[in-house]
């Protein structure tokens, strides 16, 4: 083979680097000569760790100097080892570990449970003193993607000119090097200053730097419920197993037994010393064709215990015949460590799962460091493995290059990206039939997305669109125009001017409910209002508490008849618009807020379980056709109660009432409920009343509203073991309504649901504590997915 004069000087350049940079290359191997994968490893002068590759293969760059070495993995003795490092000479070296004799404990499994029990409760009170301490952190990840079908080849072709079977049987490399600050009990920053590779972004966020923002000692880890947390003996059995000895200490190895058979629980084994340190964590977990095993080593260093040097992750992958792997190994250097105090009742959010993302902050270099840069820090050797890493395979650019026919069909950008100063997208297929309905007839047109960012703290959204309707002959549509101003306050000024037709009730049945019903069986279950309007509205955070809104709107409303009955099957359950003919403009403002009690949560990111909310409106003015005059207030409070981590409590409380005159008081502005009396709807079945007529209930004077929803993992059904771990939940309903004209509303109900957005259940209704009526609901919320939004 021929070289280029190119290669020839990147070879002759790359040599004295491997002489002049002191690169220590290192070997594990057992009594066999068979390699040692993933053996983690601590250098006590420079506080760091890391691990070998797969082959048993290490490298680090080191100053001249004398270093000792700790090698540890489980089943081997662990294994000092000192090495010296010599300015401008190479050096090698290789370690054999040896086995380890394990004494197993046996006595009754009660007896192994209690032992168990006894040793993690060491670890648990040892944890009550956290320590805090800055770390740099070095990923190396590879991903092997073994099956590729051919449904997933073809579709990801079609859609994003990708033909992924390329990459069937080759490894796709990722590195990543970020700091770590850690202040105790439970704040984590994490920046990322060097980002390489071609692995899922996602992916390497929860398998890797993910985990370094967590700790199996607060409750949640790696979205799963931690063995280390609070009230695990709920969750988990601790067996104690037996123990082996290390320079004269003895380690106990605790079997961690989930007590249900749950994709949030972990098992598998702790190492814990008899004055309660932890040296090592081998945890499994199985969750939607995915299955990971997290190894992390822990060490003592200048007397702070419980530290973790190195963590290996395995991921295998199979979903829906994909089959795959990755592998992550995540090397630590300590920089700073400090003493962080008591931790006891200071974590504050320790029943609901961490926001990784928040966590994470990119350099803006992250994406451009260069070779050096990665030479300098890289712990494994460029070996043949190297040589199969597709870096020319540029994924991300091959997306961005998507066919034509791909973006139409989904909707995609025709201009920029999501990260671009400048983009223009489009709504896709989804879009272009909007709505159907026998006032307007279909909807045909679409919508388009318009985004600049201004700079760092500003950004301008436009969102046009525009309809032709068949059944009336004529255009519709608008635009919104959305300033986003000051982000650490929230700041959103939003202008919006528009033509179309308006549902009475927009809090019931959706509009796609009544497209699919009136195309297909002939049923309409909205009436509709023709709204000529523009509005503006500000909405922005006081404090970290408390939230201000403000809306000012002027619009012209008429009411409208059919215009068409065209249906698929039949036309026997048409029903005539409501209100046609008349006119009922309104000009109107509205102030709002919303306050927070407590001061470790913020509105911006709805983390509070608890939020009180107070509204007033107002309609004046006559200048229009019967224009309506009103004053309304109410005010009322959400609050989301975690009772444990498999339990949950939500309730919602509202009061209200028109106030003074109210003069043309028309029926659109009157205040309305969810009510979606249908056996398929597309709204909520926590949060509608779901026996009641979209337009049977309304108040015009007063009214109070009250709904608790109770939602478990393990209430009923999923306390049978073959329904163990399925991904449901179960939920129970009470929602009671108040008004002058019906007293007393109430329903109650069971439910069964696959997350918030699809359940089914089976619900009462009572009127004045009378039994009214019962029925059986399906739901599929997607009222609240952006769908049906746009």
């Amino acid at each position: 083979m021929k070289l280029t004069l190119a290669l020839v000087v990147f070879v002759l350049f790359l040599y004295p680097c491997e002489v002049f940079s002191q690169y220590l290359k290192g070997f594990v191997k057992n009594s066999s000569g068979v390699a040692v994968p993933y053996t983690s490893i601590y250098i006590e002068e420079e506080k760091k760790g890391l691990v070998t590759n797969n082959e048993g293969l290490f490298q680090i760059n080191l100053l001249p100097g004398n270093y000792t070495f700790v090698y540890k993995q489980i089943g081997y003795k662990a294994q000092k080892q000192s090495i010296s490092i010599q300015k401008d000479k190479a050096c090698e070296v290789e370690i054999t570990l040896m086995p380890y004799p394990f004494y197993e404990y046996q006595n009754t499994d009660r007896k192994i449970e209690l032992t168990g029990n006894d040793i993690l409760n060491k670890v648990t009170r040892k944890a009550a003193s956290y320590t805090s301490y800055d770390a740099d952190a070095y990923i190396k990840g590879n991903l092997t993607l073994t099956r590729i079908t051919e449904l997933t080849n073809t579709v990801v072709k079609k859609i994003e000119n990708v033909n992924v079977s390329d990459l069937e049987n080759k490894i796709i490399h990722q590195e990543i090097n970020c700091t770590v600050k850690y202040t105790a009990p439970d704040s984590y920053k994490i920046q990322v200053n060097g980002y390489t590779g071609n692995i899922a972004d996602a992916m390497n966020t929860r398998g890797a730097i993910g985990l370094l923002s967590e700790s199996l000692f607060s409750d949640w880890f790696n979205g799963s419920i931690s063995p280390l947390g609070r009230r695990v003996s709920s969750y988990y059995k601790f067996k104690y197993k037996g123990y082996y000895l290390e320079d004269g200490k003895v380690i106990n190895k605790i079997e961690v037994v989930p007590r249900y058979d749950d994709y949030k629980l972990l098992n598998g084994d702790l190492y814990i010393t008899d004055d309660g340190n932890i040296t090592c964590a081998k945890l499994y977990r199985k969750f939607q064709g995915l299955e990971t095993v997290n190894q992390i080593t822990y060490q003592t260093i200048d007397g702070h215990p419980n530290l973790p040097i190195t963590y290996q992750t395995d991921i295998s992958i199979n979903i829906l015949g994909n089959k795959g792997n990755v592998t992550y190994l995540t090397s630590l250097k300590y920089k700073k460590i400090d003493n962080g105090g008591e931790a006891i009742g200071v974590i504050s959010r320790g029943d609901e799962r961490p926001k990784i993302n928040d966590k994470i902050k990119f350099n803006k270099d992250a994406y451009t460091q260069d070779s050096t840069f990665w030479d300098s820090i890289r712990m494994f050797p460029v070996n043949t493995e190297r040589l199969e890493i597709l870096d020319h395979f540029r994924l991300k650019e091959r997306i961005a290059s998507k066919p034509w026919y791909g973006k139409a069909l989904l909707g995609d950008y025709f201009l920029g990206n999501d990260s671009s100063k400048w983009s223009l997208r489009y709504g896709g297929v989804k879009m272009i039939f909007r709505d159907y309905n026998y006032v307007d007839g279909f909807w045909l047109g679409n919508r388009f997305y318009l985004k600049s960012q201004i700079d760092k703290d500003q950004q301008l959204e436009i969102s046009p669109y525009i309809y032709y309707t068949t059944a009336r002959h004529r255009l519709i549509g608008g635009s919104d125009f959305t300033y986003n101003y000051l982000p650490e306050r929230a700041g959103k000024l939003k202008f919006s001017i528009g033509s179309h037709t308006a549902d009475f009730n927009s809090l019931s049945i959706t509009r796609y409910n009544n497209y699919f019903s009136s195309l297909f069986l002939g049923k309409n279950y909205n009436s509709f209002y023709q709204k000529d309007y523009v509005s503006v509205n500000n909405d922005i955070d006081l404090t970290k508490k408390l939230k201000l809104t403000v809306g000012l709107g002027v619009e012209r409303r008429a009411g409208l008849n059919n215009n068409t009955d065209f249906t698929i099957i039949e036309r026997d359950n048409i029903t005539p618009n409501i209100n046609p003919d008349k006119r009922f403009d309104r000009t109107y403002y509205s102030v709002g807020l919303s306050y927070v009690p407590f001061a470790n949560y913020t509105i911006q990111n709805n983390e509070s379980p608890l939020v009180f909310h107070l509204q007033y409106e107002e309609g004046f003015s006559s200048w229009q056709t019967n224009n309506s005059q009103y004053r309304k207030i109410k005010g009322g409070a959400v609050q989301n109660i975690r009772l444990n981590y498999f339990d949950k409590l939500d309730y919602k409380f509202e009061a209200g009432a028109f106030i003074g005159p109210r003069k043309n008081l028309h029926f659109a502005d009157y205040q309305f409920y969810g009510a979606p009396d249908l056996v398929f709807n597309l709204g909520s079945l926590f949060d509608s009343f779901l026996l009641l007529d979209n337009y049977e209930l309304q108040a015009n004077h007063y009214w109070v509203t009250l709904s608790f929803n109770y939602a478990s993992q393990y209430f009923l059904l999923k306390r049978l073991s073959f329904l163990q771990g399925k991904p449901f939940f179960e939920g129970l309903h009470f929602k009671t309504l108040y008004t002058p004209d019906i007293k007393f509303y109430s329903e109650i109900g069971y439910s069964i649901n696959i997350t918030r957005l699809f359940g089914m259940g089976v619900f009462s209704s009572f009127n004045n504590f009378d039994y009214k009526t019962a029925g059986v609901r399906f739901s599929l919320n997607l009222q609240s997915l952006l769908l049906l939004k746009d």
